[in-house]
């Protein structure tokens, strides 16, 4: 035996005789992972249902910044019309257009939104070089995975401006 352990006989015969867990201890470690389970499970599509409402909101709020520097580039162009974002066909981004040719192609899958789609009422955004829409109306921004929830941009007449609401 050690010196130190001489003097404390009681102890290090508690100590050479512990082999392993008591049953409390195995209970308590089931009960505490059960429960770790049971919170991820029940927890978990709450978490992905805001997960996917947020990837809807960060894919409204790019397109919707977006409108509103093409409204005001649109502002200091020599030309009228000639500065449009058209949404693509298989409603997965949109494309800015300047005289008729592509400058830049936004995806959603690009910011991490790759479920988001366009299920749009207008063909294309465009604004008049005194900044007022030549189209008016909604675009509907839908998440793949979340079937009733989406995000309406709504670009108003005369002013341009473009509000942005969620439908649950």
């Amino acid at each position: 035996m050690l010196p130190a352990m001489r003097s404390f006989p009681a102890a290090a015969k508690r100590c050479s005789n512990k082999g392993g867990f008591i049953l409390t201890d195995v209970l308590a470690g089931c009960f505490l992972l059960g429960l770790a389970v049971a919170l991820l499970v029940t927890g978990g599509s709450g978490w992905q249902h805001y997960y996917h409402q947020q990837q809807l909101r960060q894919a409204a709020e790019i397109l919707s910044a977006d409108i509103r520097l093409l409204q005001r580039q649109s502002l200091f162009d020599d030309g009228i019309l000639n500065r449009q974002i058209k949404f693509m066909t298989d409603k997965s981004g949109y494309a800015f257009y300047v005289d008729r040719k592509i400058v830049r192609r936004i995806y959603f899958s690009d910011f991490g939104c790759g479920d988001v789609r366009v299920d749009n009422k207008l063909a294309y955004v465009q604004y008049t070089n005194t900044g007022s829409p030549s189209l008016t109306g909604n675009i509907v921004l839908t998440h793949q995975k979340l079937f009733k929830a989406s995000c309406i941009l709504s670009v108003q007449p005369v002013t341009g401006r473009v509000i942005v609401s969620e439908e649950q």
